[in-house]
């Protein structure tokens, strides 16, 4: 074994004492084909709901798998990301429920809902990921990497995942702040400004007016009319007037009387009671009625 092929071996052995379950060798008899899973790292979760930081547990969740050249680190690996774990090669010396059980509900895929706001995508995301190990490699050639790019892919992803809940929780607040305007909107009116005072005014000041006119014509056209009707009555005779010209209508109600109305007969009242009749305070049409019957006894 050459001096690269024993540093290779032993940046392997460090990744698998490093990262546990979480470092996953693709052929056993090659060492340098393995892959390892990438999350996170733990300040993504500072200050997250509760439900916000079990999607992102049980989602962001990436397999980043290494290929290593024969001469690196004089070369940089060749690095590839999946969201599925790598299937692993038939091996005897393995029980395959053992090696279901060993991932049993780690694939972040069956977890995924793309309408979720916190959602991975791995043409976004992914994507950027990927950029982010590329250029770990190339600022380190010629030094082991593995370790130092999967440190700066999670750190990298706790950032991106940050990102996502802030902007939902900027957008959630936008939200809240949209429907508590349009509530508050029922209980207001339009604003008053110069401008609409002054347009409003013209057209209280155009009403008024109106109503003004309207009122002194009406007020004209009832005048007029008490005034003819006053002339009317002025040329109309009184009602003692009346019974002193025509002495029929004393008894010209009579036609108008009924069985049980009684007429009135001078000749029934005594010389006293008609005296007495004269001395009252009467009306004026009254007065007439009571001399013309004083009369009629005469």
């Amino acid at each position: 074994m050459d001096d690269l092929e024993t540093e290779q071996q032993n940046e392997v052995d460090v990744l698998k004492s490093i990262f546990f379950e979480e470092f996953i060798e693709l052929e056993p008899d090659n060492f340098r084909h393995y892959a390892v899973l990438v999350h996170p790292d733990d300040d993504a979760y500072t200050g997250l709901l509760p439900h916000e930081e079990d999607y992102i547990r049980r989602t962001w969740r990436l397999y980043l798998t290494v290929e290593i050249p024969e001469d690196y680190p004089n070369l940089a690996p060749t690095f590839s990301l999946s969201r599925d774990r790598p299937a692993l090669p038939s091996d005897d010396s393995h029980d395959k429920e053992d090696d279901e059980s060993d991932y049993d509900g780690e694939d972040a895929g069956e977890d995924d809902d793309e309408d979720n706001p916190l959602y991975m995508s791995e043409e976004v995301e992914g994507a950027a990921l990927l950029d982010e190990a590329n250029e770990q490699a190339v600022s380190l050639a010629g030094e082991v990497v593995v370790y130092a790019v999967v440190a700066a892919m999670r750190e990298k992803m706790a950032e991106l995942a940050r990102a996502k809940v802030d902007a939902f929780h900027v957008a959630e607040a936008e939200r809240i702040a949209r429907e508590e305007a349009a509530d508050q909107a029922k209980f207001h009116g339009t604003p008053v400004t110069r401008e609409r005072f002054l347009a409003w005014k013209a057209d209280f000041d155009k009403e008024m007016a109106a109503k003004a006119k309207a009122a002194e014509e009406a007020a004209s056209s009832g005048a007029g009319g008490r005034r003819g009707a006053g002339a009317a009555a002025g040329a109309r005779l009184t009602g003692r007037q009346l019974f002193e010209t025509d002495k029929t209508l004393v008894t010209s109600d009579a036609g108008y009387m009924g069985d049980d109305d009684e007429s009135v007969d001078p000749t029934l009242f005594t010389e006293e009671e008609l005296d007495q009749l004269a001395d009252l305070n009467l009306e004026e049409e009254e007065s007439g009625v009571a001399a013309m019957l004083m009369k009629d006894r005469d």
